[in-house]
């Protein structure tokens, strides 16, 4: 517990998800309170294995040359005495847009998330944020900076020293999720960043052609193709698509879902969760430069005519 706390970007997303979760379940830090560690006792232990181990929270899963009957057969024999209680439901999560700020100008850097809220994980959105993820993409100064990026925020940010580094994040859950951004900069250049990044955003939901998305749908496939280079990848991607959908889609499938999203499509849906939606922002460190929230929220939208 205490070497998550050491991080700051560990910290920033706890921030994170306390500020746009406020009030639910998911804005509860999962390593929990000091107070309560210090109170950790094996019942504890038995009582969560009890609670969150269930057949509704459980995927047999494997890769490779193992035939069904095998799998049958283990399933039997290690699950058929377990009971089949209620699937836990955990409440609603109930999204505000709002912001922290913890101010330490003892550190050389401001680190700073924005997101907004994302579609679920079942949602048929989420390929469209994927993808829209990997249009903004990532950078830091081990990269090669200048004017020779492919993205657009990856070139204003290095080419004008805004950062030290930058990258997108999803946080899926079963009925929401946090898409959003998070970089790290001098504090004389917090402003300039944040900007670049809603400037970005805006040209999603307004500007983005079918020419620029011929590399991050490249990227995509990649990423996709990553999650599922070795059988342990392979066991938690079914696992996860079979915990959240019921149903896996093959490689191939999503590939052809990928190819087929026009600029079109995604403007409409990042209109949809980017455009003139209440973000939540989180800063650390030297964020004296910071924007306050009303000027963030007011770049969260372009004059329309």
């Amino acid at each position: 517990m205490l070497k998550h706390d050491e991080s700051t970007v560990n910290i920033l997303y706890d921030y994170l998800h306390s500020t746009a979760f406020q009030g639910t379940q998911l804005g509860q830090t999962i390593m929990g309170t000091s107070n309560n560690l210090c109170k950790f006792q094996m019942p504890s232990v038995r009582n969560l294995v009890k609670k969150m181990f269930i057949p509704q929270r459980t995927v047999l899963a494997a890769v490779g040359g193992v035939t069904h009957d095998t799998m049958v057969n283990i399933g039997n024999k290690y699950f058929r005495k377990t009971k089949d209680p209620k699937c836990i439901f955990l409440g609603p999560c109930r999204y505000t847009g709002s912001e922290i700020s913890y101010r330490d100008d003892s550190m050389p850097m401001g680190h700073v998330a924005i997101a907004v809220e994302g579609p679920p994980f079942s949602s048929k959105d989420k390929i469209f944020m994927d993808l829209a993820a990997s249009y903004i993409g990532g950078w830091d100064t081990s990269q090669p900076g200048g004017t020779n990026h492919g993205t657009y925020t990856a070139l204003m940010g290095s080419a004008g020293r805004n950062c030290e580094s930058y990258k997108t994040f999803q946080f899926v859950y079963n009925d929401t999720s946090l898409w959003g951004a998070q970089f790290i900069s001098p504090r004389i250049d917090l402003d300039d960043m944040l900007y670049i990044i809603q400037d970005t955003w805006m040209r999603l939901c307004d500007l983005i052609t079918d020419g620029e998305l011929i590399r991050p749908k490249s990227e995509l496939k990649s990423k996709i193709l990553m999650q599922n280079q070795s059988t342990e990848k392979a066991c938690h991607d079914i696992g996860q698509h079979l915990l959240r959908t019921g149903n896996r889609p093959t490689i191939a499938d999503r590939f052809r879902e990928i190819d087929n999203i026009t600029a079109k499509q995604l403007k409409k849906v990042c209109d949809k969760y980017i455009y003139d939606r209440c973000p939540v922002v989180v800063g650390i460190g030297s964020i004296e430069c910071l924007y306050p929230y009303t000027n963030v929220r007011d770049a969260m939208r372009w004059l329309r005519v």
